[in-house]
């Protein structure tokens, strides 16, 4: 694949602007509400590292686009070591079609206060027999809503990172038919 995109990045104050303006922004992070839990099955979701159930208190937490029938949700791993780095699992699911998606993350700090680079590197995708769109279109919302997730994450008391990337590795796998 070897495609880099670049979603646009937004600021604090980029963001203020848009709400003040009523400028629509496709993706949102936010609490999972308990309806919501129940229609995605969150209880039967596991992480697929070790099989554990999503209990951290801070996962039932999702960027979503309920518009366009979209959510990414964090299932776990995201471990690094000095010696070796754990994929984080991610489950994103795009109109009905639900597809795991493995990623590093890579925080980059600058001399400049409070600028930090967030770049997903997104290393496999298992996807189902059928996508609702083509593969360039899939990573491309894939890209949106990473883009959103990376903003803030789990913590919204946590400053906005200044920029976030998302990079599909050049020799990312891509699993058909899960």
């Amino acid at each position: 694949m070897g495609r880099v995109y670049r979603p646009q990045t937004y600021t604090k104050s980029d963001i203020d602007y848009r709400i003040q303006r009523g400028i629509d922004m496709a993706f949102v992070n936010e609490k999972i509400p308990e309806a919501d839990q129940e229609s995605i099955n969150y209880g039967a979701l596991r992480d697929p590292q070790g099989g554990r159930p999503l209990v951290d208190s801070t996962l039932p937490r999702w960027a979503v686009d309920r518009e366009r029938d979209a959510f990414l949700l964090r299932l776990g791993g995201g471990a690094t070591r000095e010696d070796y780095q754990v994929p984080f699992y991610f489950l994103f699911c795009w109109q009905g079609a639900r597809m795991r998606v493995d990623a590093y993350r890579r925080i980059q700090t600058s001399s400049a206060p409070k600028f930090k680079t967030l770049t997903w590197e997104i290393i496999r995708l298992h996807l189902p027999e059928t996508l609702p769109a083509s593969l360039e279109e899939t990573m491309q919302m894939l890209s949106e809503a990473f883009d959103t997730y990376g903003s803030n994450s789990y913590d919204d008391s946590k400053a906005l990172y200044s920029a976030v990337n998302v990079d599909f590795s050049k020799t990312m796998h891509v699993d058909k038919g899960e």
